[in-house]
């Protein structure tokens, strides 16, 4: 509608391309007001996002001169909130790319997600064909469809390294024969901890909002409130974190006491729990661990894809109160509140330091690499609640080499990533802002 009124006010002379360039920046700032407010974790993290592109159903890319416009807006302002989510695909325009990553380049948005995983992990989960192609994003990246949805996507969090520490402090070693048993026991501890969870949500009904209701066109033609059956889809979505940390930790364990014989897993554990007091030169090796979670190892590949299928059907044992899915994802903002109240962990991590954030790599690793291991995951049915992967780029780094990172993300796309935030900022600012926050 929005390109409708805009074609046709250009059209009468009405309106100019500089005139809507300036409407949608004061709408940006009307939006950004009070944004400290709506943020619990980060600034700007969960306030409102502008969506932008999109696969037809028809299968064609179509984008606007409003799509071009937003993105222009973003860069000029550099407001954290609201933030714009471009919805790519292997075959969008080179100069919106181009566009998209010059933006970026400046402020590190937008925010990138590919239609051509995401559509077909969400039919995979059950939505319908006429609506998966309207999808958006509620906070930052988990999927929804806006009008006929009573989703919270970040419902509560899911961190995996929670159960590691439980398993670790509960088990009696000496039952402990080979790696396989690691993992297995860390099985049973991540399906008692789901259980806890999920458990909690099963019965949970949220307050009934006529408001959004009247917004909703299922619910309107229901005759039900949003939240008492209105909506067309009714499942909630469990953030999470920690998943690296579980995967380097095993390996670890791998190495260190099923392959080299220098510990035992209870003498191993005894270092963890006293957070690696006076072991500085283990607790190096431990986080120079390669290949690790984020490198394109097969191995490393292999028991992260088990976790996420086992993970996956522990979810679909349990339903919301009115019948819908739970889904989970890979992204959460808590990676550093999320991991103060956490033990010492076997990647190398003291008690209560940062978790590594969605899909990244703790150490320096090609970014061809990190995408390359992020495209041999499994993100259909209910593994769908946002998988970003995140990683760092110098703003000189990219402006240099800007038409090889348009490739890398075509590339991407094409292989299949699911959403990619690619920060640019240097690491001279960030040692400033440490210095002076302000």
């Amino acid at each position: 509608m929005l390109e409708e009124l805009y074609e046709h006010d250009i059209a009468s002379g009405e309106m100019t391309r500089e005139n809507a360039k300036k409407l949608l920046k004061e709408f940006f700032r009307i939006l950004h007001e009070y944004y400290w407010f709506k943020s619990a974790e980060l600034m700007g993290d969960t306030g409102h996002i502008v969506i932008i592109g999109e696969r037809n159903t028809d299968g064609r890319y179509h984008c606007n001169e409003l799509t071009y416009l937003f993105i222009e807006v973003s860069r000029e302002l550099k407001l954290p909130d609201p933030k714009v989510l471009l919805r790519c695909t292997m075959d969008m325009p080179e100069d919106l790319l181009e566009a998209a990553v010059d933006c970026i380049t400046g402020i590190g948005a937008p925010l990138l997600s590919n239609d051509d995983v995401v559509i077909p992990a969400m039919l995979s989960c059950g939505y319908g064909k006429a609506d998966v192609y309207n999808y958006g994003t509620s906070a930052c990246w988990e999927p929804l469809v806006p009008g006929i949805s009573c989703e919270v996507n970040n419902i509560t969090a899911l961190c995996f390294a929670i159960p590691l520490d439980r398993m670790l402090n509960n088990t009696d070693f000496s039952l402990i024969l080979s790696f396989k048993d690691v993992i297995q026991r860390y099985e049973t501890y991540l399906a008692n901890y789901i259980k806890e969870l999920l458990e909690l949500l099963t019965n949970l009904m949220f307050e009934e909002d006529p408001l959004l209701s009247l917004a909703s066109p299922s619910a309107i033609e229901r005759g039900k409130d949003i939240t008492r059956g209105g909506a067309k889809y009714n499942s909630l979505g469990i953030t999470s974190v920690g998943l690296g940390t579980v995967v380097n930790s095993m390996f670890n364990i791998k190495k260190l006491v099923f392959e080299e014989g220098r510990y035992t897993l209870d003498q191993l554990n005894k270092i963890r729990k006293n957070d690696f007091a006076g072991q500085d030169t283990l607790l190096q090796e431990l986080k120079d661990l390669r290949p690790c979670f984020g490198c394109d190892d097969p191995e490393v590949v292999t028991l992260f894809r088990r976790i996420l299928d086992f993970t996956s059907w522990e979810f679909y044992k349990y339903k919301t109160e009115l019948g819908g899915e739970f889904s989970f994802g890979l992204s959460l903002p808590s990676y550093i509140t999320g991991a103060k109240n956490v033990s010492a962990t076997l990647d190398g991590r003291h008690f209560g330091d940062p978790f590594t954030t969605h899909v990244s790599c703790g150490v320096a690793v090609p970014a061809t690499e990190l995408l390359s291991f992020a495209m041999k995951l499994d993100y259909n049915q209910n593994r769908l609640d946002g998988n970003v992967i995140d990683f760092i780029a110098s703003p000189g780094m990219l402006k240099q080499n800007q038409k090889k990172y348009e490739a890398l993300l075509r590339t991407g796309f094409e292989g299949g990533i699911f959403q990619l935030q690619m920060n640019a900022v240097e690491s001279k600012t960030l040692i400033d802002a440490k210095a002076d926050p302000e």
